[in-house]
């Protein structure tokens, strides 16, 4: 996901509490509108977890040592044909941790559509679903192998160092929020509200 493809230029945060990067991207979405695409890329210095060569005089081996530090992060905010709204953080320290969010009902929103299934939505929040059982049907849909498939695509595009690892990435939930209110009450199976995953290259 090249910014100059996208005609964007990186913004960098000189201080991460200046501003929420999630809650600058609508305002950006709307403009532009939610074709697929990248929509901005924010950059900035972090605490990232990584290693570092270290000598063990008593074994005469040299080991590497899990260390942490701050580092350049990359977020990349884009609108997938499918998933709609979704960001990938990249650090730039091995063994480049990727965090992924997406919001579920961004997902369920588009079968839904599809489907002609009305619905009102407010913020991650579906108010009203003409027809809940249905929703759920299509809910249901989504598969861990499905959402791996997205996961790796989307990794390769703004990690493309990946590949050099011959085990590929192992990837787990790192927060998954669900709602316990009537409004998303429908949604409890396969629309979650907010979905993490987080990867990294698998140890060996």
């Amino acid at each position: 996901m090249p910014a100059a493809e996208a005609g964007l230029q990186i913004e960098f945060i000189r201080t991460l509490k200046a501003f929420r990067k999630a809650n600058r991207v609508p305002s950006m979405l709307a403009e532009r509108g939610d074709h697929p695409g990248l929509v901005r890329i924010f950059s900035a210095m972090e605490a990232c977890s990584s290693y570092r060569p270290w000598y063990d005089k008593a074994s005469g081996k040299t080991l590497f040592k899990p260390i942490t530090g701050p580092c350049l992060h990359d977020s990349f905010y884009f609108s997938d044909a499918q998933f709609g709204l979704c960001s990938v953080r990249v650090p730039t320290w091995a063994p480049f941790r990727l965090q992924v969010d997406f919001n579920g009902h961004g997902w369920l929103a588009r079968p839904l559509t599809q489907a002609g299934i009305g619905f009102d939505t407010a913020d991650h929040a579906f108010l009203r679903i003409a027809a809940p059982s249905e929703a759920q049907h299509l809910a249901d849909r989504l598969d861990a192998a499905t959402l791996h498939r997205h996961l790796d695509h989307w990794a390769q595009r703004v990690c493309p160092v990946l590949s050099h690892f011959g085990n590929g990435v192992h990837w787990r939930f790192m927060q998954v929020e669900y709602a316990t209110d009537g409004g998303g009450s429908t949604n409890r199976r396969g629309s979650n509200p907010c979905t993490r995953p987080s990867c990294a290259p698998p140890c060996t």
